[in-house]
Parts: C-alpha cells; structure tokens; sequence
C-alpha cells in the first residue's frame, strides 16, 4: 500500500522507480521521486483543465493535470533528506526517507525510530471507504482518486496523487465556462455543448493520508487530506 508515515516532527518520502540493471542507479531515481514527495507535502501548485463537448449522442473529454513544485525546496529535500530504508522488489526500488518540517536534514532519531520496510509492502485491499464517501472532518478538505494502472508503478502511483490534488484544488477554487448551440433546419435539429472547467491552485500542507493498490480491479486509490488555512 506504500502508506507514509506521519510524525509532528518530520516530512517522509516514499520514492518509487523502476528497476535498472544498476541497483545504484535505481535507489538514486527512486530517492529523487522521494524528493519531489516531499516538496508537494510543503507546497504545490495545481493546474488543470478538462473540456468535455457534446454533439448528440458523441461525448469527447480531454483533459491535463500538472503538479508543480517549487525548484529550489526540492533540491533541499534531495540533499538534506536522510535515507531510512530501502528495498529492492524483481521490477523496483523503494527508498523512505525522512526531513525536518524546515527542509533540513534531521537530528532527532525519533524521526525514523520503529519505522521498518513493512512500509512497503504492497497488499490488496477491497476498495476503500472514502473512496466511495468522502470523509467529513471540520477543518479539512479531502482530496480523493481512482487512479488507473501505468506500465510503471511510480507513475501509477505519481498520476493517482495528482488527481486527488486536483479533486482537492477543486473544492477551494474552479472556474467553469460552458456553451451550447442548436442547428436547426427543416428536416433535423442537432445540439452541441462544450464545458470546460480550470483550476489553478496553490496548496500548502496537504499530505496522502492512505493509499490502496485492488488487484482484483487494477485501480489504485489515493486519500489526500488538508488542513484548511485558519
């Protein structure tokens, strides 16, 4: 399930990357994936759009998402995060690393005592609770996904992050514009609507309280949760 821990003193990484014929190679990739975890923890700027149109019966949807990060805190999380554990599986690597809630490297063992690699141990579940209800909890907002599989792991689990951030940005700020047009002759009447709906956010301290791999379904379920600012 690969959930994070959480500590009052410290942020966590999970990093996740594919595994190369190096092992080097892959707890370095995975230790940067670690890094970028960490950082949209502190801060992310949510972006995305989806236009869905219209014509009789047809519907086509497009859409993007793009989580970013400021530069500079993820290279502070990339050099001062301490490695706790690692584990290599036949297709991956996994490391877990921990950082001082200042993005430096901590000093406090408190941060990493009793965490093992069950952390990392990835079972099925039947689909979660919250996925099908939102949990409801005052001074927070929930951000949820049902993410699908990629041929990499990290990105199943990197695109099912992001779309709960977008569920989550949504609910603090979203503009929706539409537009519907009918053509009319004197045989036929044919309509046509186009929807678009944007978000452009700033999130600051949101973190993945729980996430679910259902092997049965193939879907990985991601629960985000964010205090709201007071």
């Amino acid at each position: 399930m690969l959930n994070p821990p959480r500590t009052s003193e410290c942020l966590y990484g999970i990093g996740i990357s594919d595994r190369f014929r190096e092992d080097d190679l892959s707890f370095s990739t995975a230790r940067k994936n670690a890094a970028g975890y960490i950082t949209r923890q502190v801060q992310v700027r949510v972006i995305s759009g989806l236009a869905e149109v219209t014509f009789d019966s047809r519907v086509e949807t497009r859409g993007y998402i793009v989580a970013e990060i400021d530069s500079l805190a993820y290279m502070r999380a990339l050099y001062n995060a301490v490695q706790i554990d690692s584990f290599l599986s036949r297709g991956n690597a996994f490391v877990l690393t921990a950082i001082d809630r200042k993005l430096e490297a901590p000093s406090d063992e408190d941060c990493w005592d009793g965490l093992t690699l069950n952390l990392f141990q990835d079972t099925t579940e039947s689909v979660p609770p919250w996925s099908k209800k939102i949990p409801s909890k005052e001074g927070f907002n929930y951000g949820v996904s049902v993410g699908p599989r990629y041929r990499s792991l990290k990105d199943s689990w990197d695109n099912s992050e992001k779309i709960a951030l977008v569920n989550l940005a949504k609910q603090i700020n979203v503009e929706v514009a539409s537009l519907g047009v009918d053509y009319i002759s004197d045989f036929y009447t044919q309509s046509q609507n186009w929807m678009e709906e944007t978000t452009d956010t700033v999130i600051k301290g949101a973190h993945v309280l729980e996430r679910r791999y259902d092997k049965k379904q193939d879907i990985y379920y991601t629960l985000i949760e964010y205090r709201l600012p007071q």
